[in-house]
């Protein structure tokens, strides 16, 4: 019984770890690290909250008969089919978005490790040659997607949190204390703190995994009794756990680097790993990034997959249920839908910080913490009690959808 809420923590803490993580440490740098330290509060407040509220909606939601009802289910009833479909649309957005992020941040990265290691003989980053480079590798992981996350993703958090952890502990000789000294003026550490909290939410959000979790224990016997508090702990430990992970590496990473590091990073949008001048220390670092982007790029195309069905395929799935060769086909022209995705994708010029700031996280927002506390206080029938809590977060949430914008303002 421990192994499975011990499992579920780790799938928590996998689904957020990518690139809000990696390029957090960047975005902490640029805002400040004490409007970071200060922005942690609140942060954690409102993931914690949202993620809960999620999982309290489907741990009360009614059972019905051969049908196991999850976040997305509620949605629909809640807002009405094309209601339904346009939320729905918006996740599969956070995860387009989220997409766009790891590529031109593997692309970058990838770039600085031939440009620094293999001088001489680099084409150039917009060049066709290292464009196509950089599709294929993306679509071999998804030629062998199916043997990759069976061998690879089921070990992502593990190697993650190790690689990750191990890093930032030989970062703390190299840290430069008299950052910490200076404490920023008022307006300063507000505009930092705007600037910040987007970037940590992303990082820290797990919600992509809280209905299936609730789910899973819902309707298992062992835990029919005490389900709804059994999902509210792993909410709350794997919050903790990510927190105090998080806030260590990017206090670490960011304390390593200079500003003008962080600033070469965010201009160039590359994650503060793939910067380090620490010798012995930066080629972990880059090694770090460029395997951590691609495994979790798998991870989210997995949501964009399934999201793609629901929107487009609905109809065309349910014929073919038990039709192999189509169902393989489907996926086949999914991938390569993708891959050449991947291909245009590559040939923009991506703000990274700017993209999860101004797009992602806002709409991440929207889902997390403002449609959740709607459905408690509209559906009556989830005997779910309506607190000041609720519209703490609501208001918070709100606030939160134009905080990167806010801080580029004032």
């Amino acid at each position: 019984m421990k192994s499975k809420k011990i499992n579920w923590i780790a799938v928590s803490f996998g689904t957020c770890m990518g690139a809000g993580v990696l390029f957090l440490p960047t975005q902490v740098g640029l805002s400040g690290i004490w409007a970071f330290i200060c922005a942690i509060p609140i942060v954690f407040i409102v993931s914690y909250f949202g993620q809960r509220y999620i999982a309290d909606l489907v741990a009360s939601y009614p059972d019905l008969e051969n049908k196991k009802i999850n976040y997305s289910d509620i949605i629909k009833e809640c807002f009405g089919n094309i209601g339904g479909k346009i939320l729905i649309f918006l996740f599969f957005l956070i995860m387009f978005g989220i997409v766009i992020a790891y590529i031109s941040g593997f692309k970058n990265d990838l770039f600085s490790f031939f440009h620094n290691y293999f001088q001489g003989s680099v084409p150039k980053e917009d060049s066709l040659g290292f464009i196509i480079l950089v599709t294929m590798i993306f679509g071999i992981l998804l030629i062998f997607k199916n043997q990759i996350i069976m061998w690879v993703m089921r070990f992502k958090t593990i190697l993650i949190m190790i690689l990750l952890l191990i890093f930032s502990i030989l970062l703390i000789p190299y840290w430069h204390i008299d950052e910490i000294k200076t404490f920023p003026s008022g307006i300063a550490l507000l505009r930092g703190m705007l600037t910040v909290i987007p970037i940590m939410i992303t990082g820290t959000s797990f919600f992509g995994s809280v209905s299936e979790m609730v789910v899973d224990f819902k309707y298992d016997k062992k835990y029919e009794k005490n389900y709804a508090q059994t999902t509210r702990k792993i909410v709350l430990n794997a919050e903790v756990l990510i927190f105090i992970f998080i806030v260590f590496f990017a206090i670490s990473s960011t304390l390593a680097l200079s500003h003008s590091q962080l600033v070469y990073a965010a201009d160039n949008s590359q994650t503060a790993m793939s910067v380090l001048k620490i010798p012995g220390l930066s080629l972990l670092a880059r090694w770090i990034g460029l395997i951590i982007l691609p495994i979790s790029f798998l991870g989210v195309y997995i949501a964009i997959n399934e999201t793609l069905k629901i929107l487009f395929f609905q109809s065309y799935v349910k014929k073919i249920v038990d039709d192999k060769r189509a169902t393989n086909r489907l996926e086949r022209n999914i991938s390569l839908g993708v891959i050449v995705l991947i291909f245009i994708i590559l040939f923009l010029k991506v703000n990274v910080l700017g993209l999860i700031g101004l797009f992602i996280s806002p709409i991440m927002c929207i889902l997390v913490f403002v449609v959740p506390v709607i459905i408690i206080l509209k559906m009556k029938k989830l005997k779910l009690k309506s607190s000041p809590m609720h519209m703490i977060i609501l208001i918070l949430g709100l606030i939160l959808t134009v905080s990167y914008l806010l801080g580029g303002i004032i």
